[in-house]
């Protein structure tokens, strides 16, 4: 979608997909799933009180979600050239 504008947000135990104002889709992560990163076709989201890690794709599938720590508070994607 050329000129698109799209959001990504979590809502504690969701993630919600926007594009230009118009939901797109609902995916259901771990609870306490606050902080949300988007880049390079990945979205991560860590469960703060849980310590999962979620990992979808840009379309809001889920594609891994493992415990990974007692709690988690930030996630980062790093790619390399």
């Amino acid at each position: 979608m050329s000129g698109s504008r799209r959001a990504t947000a979590t809502s504690c135990a969701s993630v919600l997909e926007w594009d230009d104002g118009r939901p797109l889709s609902r995916t259901v992560v771990p609870v306490g799933s606050y902080n949300v990163q988007h880049a390079d076709g990945w979205v991560l989201t860590p469960s703060l009180g849980h310590g999962d890690l979620c990992i979808l794709d840009d379309e809001g599938r889920v594609l891994r979600s493992e415990k990974v720590a007692r709690s988690s508070h930030d996630a980062c994607v790093v790619t390399a050239a």
